[in-house]
């Protein structure tokens, strides 16, 4: 067995272990390369921080680590940790955290943070061994958008670039890894954004993937909440999506967004717990 960092492996070898890792999850995964290739690009995978076991050439097992700075810290996120069902039992998550904990440690990185359903109690377990503790819950939703906008209170229109010194103003709480600025930034030519304008100042906003068709972020500002205005950038991606539509890890203590969404016509289908350790 070889336990090793993967700058030098191919993403095939990857992309072998990763679908037979989460084949049998709770929630079976099944990528193609352009997706996995997608996925680590938008989890900003950093190689030299990732790792793999290979049995001979056979890769059996792998944590996959992006990487990003977050209010001055250098934070490591977990995009993904599987073994092969024949070699669950082997110990093979220790030994890669064993190899690459001082490596990022070495790197500068100062926080590790990670998503695991919340039925996955013995990966909630596992974790929880190797210092993890739950930070935050967050719920996952999709179906199909039944808002109608009654009022027309906001001028809806797409608006070409991030304009996040004043976006930012919209948050009550911090996106999670994957609808992060960073992250929006990275893969920004697949997104699109509605602004919401009043008297031409924005007020509202919607970035969404028009192939994925996935809310990324919604806000709306304070001062202009509760008149339709988020209803309306939901209808106006509707109208161009379609009604389909999914929103990933959105934060449990934001209770009006939760309500928002339900409202709205979408389900939970799947709920997380965003969990962290120090380096």
């Amino acid at each position: 067995m070889n336990i090793q960092t993967i700058e030098t492996i191919d993403t095939s070898q990857i992309l072998q272990v990763f679908n037979q890792s989460f084949a049998d999850y709770l929630v079976p995964m099944k990528l193609t390369e352009e997706q996995l290739e997608f996925k680590m690009r938008s989890d900003k995978t950093d190689k030299s921080m990732s790792v793999m076991v290979k049995d001979g050439e056979k890769p059996v097992a792998f944590i996959l680590h992006g990487k990003q700075m977050i209010d001055g810290k250098l934070v490591v996120y977990n995009g993904g940790t599987g073994v092969i069902p024949e070699n669950r039992k082997s110990g093979w998550v220790r030994e890669m955290y064993d190899l690459i904990l001082p490596v990022l440690k070495e790197k500068g990185a100062q926080k590790l943070v990670l998503e695991v359903i919340t039925d996955n109690t013995p990966a909630i377990k596992s974790y929880q061994k190797f210092g993890y503790t739950i930070n935050r819950k967050l719920k996952c939703y999709r179906g199909e958008i039944i808002a109608e906008a009654i009022k027309q209170e906001a001028e809806i229109r797409e608006v070409a670039d991030f304009g996040w010194k004043k976006m930012k103003t919209f948050w009550d709480v911090q996106p999670t890894w994957q609808n992060s600025v960073n992250v929006l930034e990275e893969i920004k030519e697949h997104c699109k954004i509605l602004g919401a304008f009043i008297g031409g100042q924005l007020v509202g906003y919607l970035v969404f993937n028009p192939e994925a068709k996935k809310i990324y972020q919604l806000a709306v500002s304070s001062e202009h909440r509760r008149k339709g205005i988020g209803t309306q950038l939901l209808v106006s991606l509707k109208e161009i999506v379609g009604a389909n539509i999914s929103v990933i890890n959105v934060d449990e203590d934001s209770v009006a967004a939760n309500k928002f969404l339900q409202k709205s016509g979408l389900k939970v289908f799947i709920e997380q717990y965003e969990m962290t350790r120090a380096v």
